[in-house]
Order: C-alpha cells, then structure tokens, then sequence
C-alpha cells in the first residue's frame, strides 16, 4: 500500500475500496474498531483512490498537529 508508513503511524487495520452500485467509495477502520467512511460517492475508481489518499493524509496532518 502507499502509506504503509502512515498507516502504521495511524494503527490502521485496513482501508478498503469498494464498489456500490454503479459508484466506488472507502471505508477505513484503525484497530479501536473506528471506522471512517468516504462522504462522497465516487464515478470511478481513480476518484475514490484519490479520496482515501486525501483523507488518510488529512488523518495525519490531524495527529501531527495534535502532537505539538
């Protein structure tokens, strides 16, 4: 995966990419069972990997932030 770092960093249990209908959306669950699920649904794969990638590193950003 791309941000296994950050994954690590975030204690990810799996982030996933998955087709509902005719849309694509994610879901992300760190390992306290906290599940964080895409806002939009997305036309093409390409758009909801861009998604999941944007929120992962807006997760953390978030906990760099709440570092210092």
């Amino acid at each position: 995966m791309l941000y296994n770092l950050q994954m690590k960093k975030l204690r990810i249990k799996h982030a996933v990419l998955y087709r509902e209908e005719e849309y694509w959306t994610w879901q992300v669950v760190d390992i306290g069972g906290r599940e964080f699920f895409a806002d939009t649904m997305y036309f093409t794969r390409e758009d909801a990997q861009r998604g999941i990638v944007e929120a992962l590193e807006s997760i953390v950003a978030s906990l760099d932030c709440n570092k210092n």
